[in-house]
């Protein structure tokens, strides 16, 4: 039986994963690093967290960030009605509402779910990232 170093595991997965019931479903999400701002990070389509490994470290230098997988991505559960663009929206206005923060710095938000709702986060996010991966 081999063992992985901690140093190969940190970089495989360099973030620790939490849980959360929000909207009665368990939501996985990782939070770390230290800075003035906070970036939220969703799991860009149809990935996970994992997604933004590669970019982590460089992250959480400089920023706090959150990082959520969305309902039916990642481990995250899933529910049929939040495939759907408009519902999806609301489900993450709700997780943004349950999970730790107070005002949004940079909101990766390159999922149309977005589109539309923008205009109601104005008061908690000062940026809007459109894009993906950020590796």
């Amino acid at each position: 039986m081999s063992t992985v170093s901690e140093e190969v595991l940190q970089e495989r997965q360099p973030f620790d994963v939490a849980w959360r019931t929000i909207d009665g479903l368990e939501i996985r999400y990782a939070t770390n690093g230290r800075g003035d701002q906070k970036v939220v990070l969703f799991s860009p389509w149809p990935e996970s967290i994992f997604a933004f490994t590669p970019a982590w470290r460089g992250l959480t230098k400089q920023f706090e960030v959150l990082a959520i997988d969305l309902p039916g991505f990642g481990r995250s559960e899933a529910r049929d009605d939040l495939f759907a663009p408009r519902k999806m929206g609301e489900f993450i206005a709700k997780a943004l509402d349950a999970l730790p923060h107070a005002r949004l710095d940079v909101l990766e938000a390159g999922h149309c779910v977005w589109e539309e709702r923008a205009p109601e986060f104005e008061s908690i996010v000062t940026q809007w990232v459109n894009g993906g991966y950020l590796g």
